[in-house]
């Protein structure tokens, strides 16, 4: 192509002009935050080995964008189980729970996590 964006070989009698149409990417600015506390309505400890203990996680939508498919996980201690049928294991520690399909900005979404 030359400078003006015309098609120079094979000559451009042979397949005309090409348009170069430019579509600028703008990044989508995403703020979330995740809170994690003990759930002391219904785990006011103090905590033994073998207690339960329920968890909140909290996502907000900071943002002024819905985002889409979040993925919470969660590492915890060894010497805990997970006694939570919402959440499953990725590995011994490591759980996730089912994605967040859609948060809208401004909107919170509160999952519980009851470990043993």
């Amino acid at each position: 192509m030359d400078l003006d964006g015309d098609r120079t070989y094979p000559n451009k009698g042979a397949y005309g002009d090409i348009e170069v149409f430019t579509c600028p990417l703008i990044p989508v600015p995403y703020d979330l935050a995740l809170v994690k506390t003990v759930n002391s309505s219904v785990s006011s400890g103090p905590f033994q080995n073998g207690s339960t203990v329920s968890f909140k996680i909290r996502v907000y939508n900071q943002g002024t964008q819905a985002t889409q498919s979040i993925l919470v996980r969660d590492q915890f201690p060894a010497s805990l189980v997970l006694a939570d049928a919402n959440w499953s294991l990725i590995n011994p520690g490591l759980l996730k729970e089912l994605s967040i399909q859609l948060l809208n900005p401004e909107i919170m979404k509160t999952s519980l996590l009851i470990l043993r």
